[in-house]
């Protein structure tokens, strides 16, 4: 499928279907500046039962001209229940957020999100323009290139029922697992399989021989005397501790 660069028009108002978003996307050229951002909104009014396709998109526009706004500029991509369309080409600023327009392209999601979120195909051709656009250098998916309108204006757009994990499709931040503390180290050297692996992890576990830095035990290497004396020191250590606390050995 072939498309041809269009980024000497303001607006393109070309109906993309989704094996068509990429490939186009791919074919335009971005400019030496090309945008570094992406951020979401959704149209509130009109809802999707209202959309009525190029008619609906051309009504927005020549409504952004009675605002004042340039002829042709306003969102870059109109993601509607038939398709994405292509409004303002993504070279060009288009207008969205007070003061996060420049190199920032805009996505409005065609219908009402802010009791049910986007979803089903409108949602799949979101996130293929979403890949389509982290192909050009400068954007990549991710929640710091992405935003939504609401992050930077009194709003619920895109919709307080979407979410950036849903829309960007980025998963959120798993937590960290708190790492375990031992008092032992496990030796790459020692397998299981090892003969002496029990009396090795003991020696370990008690704290009296600790191996190297390199997490390596090196069963094999000898021993000198000032590690002896350092190996019974720690030993003598344990017995003590044990034996102030009443234990046994």
């Amino acid at each position: 499928m072939m498309f041809q660069d269009e980024s000497h028009k303001v607006f393109v108002g070309r109906l993309l279907k989704p094996d068509e978003i990429e490939p186009w996307v791919l074919a335009q050229n971005m400019g030496s500046s090309p945008a570094n951002r992406v951020c979401h909104h959704h149209t509130y009014i009109p809802t999707k039962e209202q959309w009525k396709g190029l008619k609906s998109l051309t009504a927005i526009f020549r409504y952004y001209e009675r605002k004042g706004w340039p002829k042709g500029v306003g969102p870059h991509f109109f993601n509607a229940p038939e398709g994405i369309y292509v409004a303002t080409h993504p070279r060009h600023d288009g207008i969205g957020v007070a003061g996060h327009n420049h190199r920032v392209i805009h996505i409005e999601n065609v219908g009402n999100y802010d009791k049910k979120p986007l979803n089903g195909q409108m949602l799949a051709n979101l996130h293929i323009l979403n890949r389509a656009l982290s192909k050009n250098p400068g954007i990549k998916v991710n929640r710091s290139t992405h935003f939504f309108h609401r992050d930077h204006a009194p709003k619920t757009c895109p919709g307080t029922a979407n979410t950036k994990e849903l829309l960007i499709a980025v998963p959120a931040p798993k937590k960290e697992a708190k790492p375990v503390v031992t008092k032992y180290q496990r030796f790459t050297d020692v397998p299981k399989s090892h003969w002496a692996y029990k009396e090795i992890e003991a020696v370990a576990q008690a704290g009296i021989m600790i191996g190297s830095p390199n997490s390596t035990f090196q069963p094999d290497r000898p021993v000198t005397r000032a590690q002896v004396a350092v190996i019974v020191a720690r030993l003598l250590d344990n017995i003590h501790k044990v034996t102030k606390e009443g234990g046994q050995l």
